[in-house]
């Protein structure tokens, strides 16, 4: 009988990805989100759709630079540079190589449809004009107005030649983190310590070559505000290599109900290998969910994370509000497909809860700025400072969660839902 790790190599070298033990349809592991391709078609369709990421994260990027500068006179004129524009916007480029008239929309797998495509999408320009644009364009100025945190520095400032050389890392940082995924499903990287070295590692790694640019030792270092310090500029690569991993599972997504057989004979040998999907919940992790809320908690006559917990309590004994964590624990243990509320409502995303305040930066959790106290209480319901919130969607049919979103408006950007966990 063959082997699994010589079945693995057969079908990698099928489907082109070199010399990784890794079969179609494993996950990644590690810190990274996804799963391998499935066949030739679908990488072909995943490989093109990462590229066509990286171009429009690095165009986005790119007309937050001219607002600053400048050279978009408004929020319009950015909203044209980024998606509005039909013809010649980021979007509309991205569309071009990924929309459902693409040469690559017949090649992509169920889960990466026309639909899920958009999705990648949007997720870029919400997270790159919402918290990246926040903490890289942060010293005081005139705000950039309209969907994008973050304010316009004096011409020729100091200021302005610091956060536009840290957005310009970031945009090649960004564009090198999505790389290291790519080869990282083509088996061009051996496994997940390999794609971690590429991101990260000591020697000529995506982060090496942004902190020669943004360093504490670099050119910039002393010409930039308080609020884009060495640790700041530290942050903003950590954050975007987060976001970005998460995005990756977005890219390479997996199918959860795939069954992929394979038969390899000779004269003596057939082997048949088989994936399959979740089995039924059994409520492992999650036992529960409280109806859809926007990002100000109101549950039992109590605001934030106490309301949210007495209400799991009362409805699910022995729980409470599940952090994000959690909800990704719950997802591996498929207590998540099919899941509704408590008003028999189906749940399609989840306001995602730091563990503890050290897990997100600031402001990212609803915070009431009045209350002055921990950055997780998820009290916050207006939108004229810079707190935000974070969630992520959820897939109710096959119950896997998307990436994690943030520099969400608290109140403002829809109703989620929480889940209850024991």
């Amino acid at each position: 009988m063959t082997s699994r790790p010589v079945l693995a190599l057969m079908l990698a070298t099928l489907l082109g990805t070199g010399a990784s033990l890794a079969a179609p349809g494993d996950p990644f592991g590690g810190d990274d989100a996804g799963c391998f391709p499935l066949n030739k078609n679908a990488a072909k369709c995943q490989h093109a759709v990462a590229k066509a990421a990286s171009k429009a994260l690095v165009c986005i990027l790119g007309c937050h630079i001219k607002r600053a500068n400048g050279k978009l006179v408004d929020d319009t004129a950015e909203d044209a540079c980024e998606s509005t524009d039909a013809a010649k916007s980021c979007k509309a480029k991205y569309d071009k190589a990924t929309g459902p008239n693409s040469k690559v929309n017949a090649l992509c797998p169920p889960c990466l449809d026309a639909t899920a495509r958009a999705t990648v999408f949007a997720t870029i320009e919400s997270q790159l004009d919402n918290g990246t644009n926040a903490a890289v364009y942060c010293a005081p100025g005139t705000p950039f107005g309209g969907d994008d945190q973050g304010n316009v520095p004096a011409s020729k400032s100091n200021d302005q030649k610091c956060e536009d050389a840290v957005a310009k890392a970031l945009a090649k940082a960004s564009a090198c983190i999505l790389t290291c995924g790519t080869k990282l499903a083509d088996g061009k990287l051996a496994d997940d310590a390999a794609e971690d070295a590429c991101e990260t590692g000591p020697a000529k790694s995506c982060k090496v070559k942004y902190d020669g640019v943004t360093g504490p030792t670099s050119k910039i270092n002393a010409l930039c505000p308080a609020c884009l310090d060495a640790t700041a500029r530290a942050n903003a690569f950590a954050n975007a290599e987060t976001q970005l991993d998460a995005l990756g599972g977005l890219v390479y997504c997996c199918e959860p109900s795939t069954t992929s057989t394979t038969n390899i004979t000779t004269t003596t040998t057939s082997t048949t290998t088989t994936s399959t999907t979740c089995p039924p919940p059994t409520g492992q992790v999650l036992k529960g969910s409280l109806t859809a809320t926007v990002g100000r908690f109101n549950y039992n006559v109590q605001l934030g994370l106490p309301g949210a917990n007495s209400a799991c309590s009362s409805n699910f004994p022995g729980t409470h509000a599940c952090t994000y964590p959690e909800l990704q624990a719950a997802a591996a243990a498929c207590d998540l497909p099919g899941l509704k509320d408590t008003a028999n409502m189906t749940v399609t995303s989840f306001w995602a809860i730091a563990s503890d305040a050290s897990t997100v930066p600031n402001l990212q959790q609803c915070l009431d700025d009045a209350v002055g106290g921990s950055n997780k209480n998820w009290e916050y319901g207006t939108a004229h400072t810079a707190s935000r919130g974070q969630k992520v969607d959820l897939d109710n049919t096959f119950g896997t969660l998307g990436p994690l979103q943030s520099g969400l408006q608290c109140n403002f950007s829809g109703n989620s839902w929480v889940g209850c966990c024991q």
